[in-house]
């Protein structure tokens, strides 16, 4: 994920478009026999898929080169000005302008996929947060888990049309958190869904059975570093912008 370093921190009103099974698609214009892959279950598509370019590199040179060349295409078509672009995908993009053509000739559309009331990233600018005015989209943030989410969706929700309202209700925001006591807010899962994670004062990252988080004090749990990782990338730039222009 990479934005330009000139892009303002908070943007109202984005487009998101993004290719429909887009090396499914490739292979068929191709010519590449696809009936033996699984259309309708996309994991089960992209299983099938990864093992076809696994066994034959070439063949993945051409689906990246012709990903690209389209992403191109469209940007080039719909006049689409470098200063529009938030984010440039690997089979998609993040505009300030609508695309006014989605089709092409070789029948690979790059179709409207989301229409962002607010789209804030990151500090750091190594992550997002997105609303549609229904649907919250969180991308880049490591290591997320559904208790975080539900902070992070709540950031994004914030009236940034009023800036002492949106100050106030992220204080409030931070200070819900830091004062919680509900130590399942800081467990971070691990893959086998067993066992999670948290930070401890003077033990850093410990492992722990997932059932037993309610036992934990959450006076011992180091809020103050899920606070910097998690929600500070935000609540910064939000911050900045909007006091750069008082």
């Amino acid at each position: 994920m990479k934005f330009k370093h000139n892009l303002p921190l908070l943007i109202k009103y984005c487009y998101s478009y993004d290719m429909v099974a887009c090396h499914y698609s490739i292979l068929k214009s191709l010519g590449i026999n696809v009936k033996n892959i699984n259309f309708n279950d996309k994991i089960q598509r992209n299983i099938q898929i990864g093992y076809m370019m696994k066994s034959n590199p070439r063949l993945k040179t051409i689906i990246r080169n012709i990903t690209n060349s389209l992403i191109n295409e469209y940007i080039n078509i719909n006049k689409i000005k470098n200063d529009d672009i938030i984010l440039r995908q690997y089979d998609g993009i993040i505009t300030k302008k609508m695309l006014t053509v989605t089709t092409d000739e070789y029948n690979i559309p790059l179709p409207l996929r989301h229409k962002f009331e607010v789209f804030l990233i990151s500090i750091n600018k190594q992550s997002y947060l997105a609303y549609d005015g229904n649907e919250i989209k969180i991308k880049g943030v490591t290591h997320r888990y559904n208790e975080m989410d539900k902070i992070l969706k709540k950031i994004i929700k914030c009236n940034f049309a009023n800036r002492s309202q949106t100050f106030k209700l992220l204080q409030q925001i931070k200070d819900d958190f830091i004062n919680s006591k509900n130590p399942k807010l800081f467990l971070i899962p691990l893959n086998d869904n067993k066992n999670s994670t948290l930070f401890l004062k003077g033990y850093n990252q410990v492992s722990i059975s997932s059932s037993m988080y309610r036992f934990i004090d959450t006076d011992e749990i180091d809020k103050q570093v899920y606070f910097d990782n998690y929600i500070k990338p935000f609540t910064q730039s939000i911050s900045y912008e909007l006091l750069k222009n008082k």
